[in-house]
Order: structure tokens, then sequence, then C-alpha cells
């Protein structure tokens, strides 16, 4: 006989997905994304708290220096 289960996962995310239909519920994909951003960046969950990281070390990272390296590799037909 199986044990019941005290947690169910997949009922979990369906009522997350539900609550955040209803929360986004004639909002633009824009708006979404703005307040998925402000809550990010005001949140102390571990996941807010790994973005802010992340985001923070590509800010540091110099964007032109890719596009560079990338010409370099770049040989003249000769």
């Amino acid at each position: 006989m199986k044990k019941a289960k005290k947690f169910d996962c997949v009922r979990c995310k369906d009522e997350i997905q539900a609550k955040l239909t209803r929360e986004w519920r004639g909002l633009t994909d824009e708006q979404i994304r703005q307040r998925i951003r402000r809550k990010l960046a005001t949140s102390q969950a571990p996941i807010a708290k790994l973005w802010r990281k992340l985001a923070a070390r590509d800010e540091k990272r110099p964007k032109a220096a890719g596009a560079r390296r990338a010409k370099r590799r770049v040989r003249s037909p000769a």
C-alpha cells in the first residue's frame, strides 16, 4: 500500500500557475516582464538573490570585447 503524499508538486505548480495567470490577466508581455523584474529586484528569495548576482556580473563584463574578439578571427581571403 502506498503512503499518502504530504506534498504534491504537480498540484503546487498548477496552483502557482493559476495564481500568476489571474495576476497577469490583461497585461502585455512587456508589463509582465517589468513586474517580474521589479519583484526580483526587491525579493529576498534565494532565486531573486541569484538573479541580482548574475545581473550584476553581466553588467561588469565589457560588452564590446566579444565583438572585437570575433573581428580578430576573421581572415582575409589571401
